[in-house]
């Protein structure tokens, strides 16, 4: 089990470390020490990070148990995908639910799924596709300290930045 100090020791680094310019905010970089210890003093340091924290877990297509976490805002998790790209959490769950046949391609340590959202016209009597455009996530499925994968990286609406409202409104 992780000390407590161990944990603080490694908050107290991720915080003086400014991203933006990947410069330690620490008076003395060149000379802070680098905390040492088990892979569980890592793990419960990582597990007080917000951005670990699970936020929902399912099972995809094949009966794989899929996490989403809440992610750094900028490079991964549900954070990420709503603000930047405007994808739900029920547009992910449903795209590794029912992804398009050959929509689901694992690559390393990831898997890519591919749906289509479809906005249909209909009338009283049938209904055709209006507009079509894929959604694609992608999982990574490495393990960290509390025992589940990493989750979702990215989710995204193929050929623009951010998904039009038709596509949330039909995909989630």
């Amino acid at each position: 089990m992780a000390s407590s100090t161990a944990v603080e020791r490694q908050t107290a680094r991720v915080e003086a470390f400014d991203t933006t310019t990947a410069q330690s905010l620490s008076a003395d970089p060149d000379n802070e020490p680098i905390p040492l210890g088990d892979p569980d003093e890592f793990a419960a340091a990582a597990a007080a990070d917000p951005a670990y924290r699970v936020v929902s877990t399912w099972t995809d297509k094949l009966g794989k148990t899929t996490v989403a976490r809440a992610g750094n805002g900028t490079t991964w998790g549900l954070t990420k995908v709503k603000n930047k790209h405007n994808v739900t959490l029920g547009m992910v769950q449903k795209t590794t639910k029912f992804p398009r046949e050959g929509g689901r391609v694992t690559s390393g340590n990831s898997i890519t799924y591919t749906t289509d959202a479809i906005e249909w016209s209909c009338t009283i009597i049938s209904c055709t596709p209006k507009r079509t455009m894929a959604v694609k996530v992608v999982i990574e499925n490495t393990r960290l300290g509390d025992n589940y994968h990493k989750g979702l990286i990215t989710a995204y609406c193929a050929g623009v930045t951010v998904c039009p409202q038709w596509v949330v409104n039909a995909a989630g």
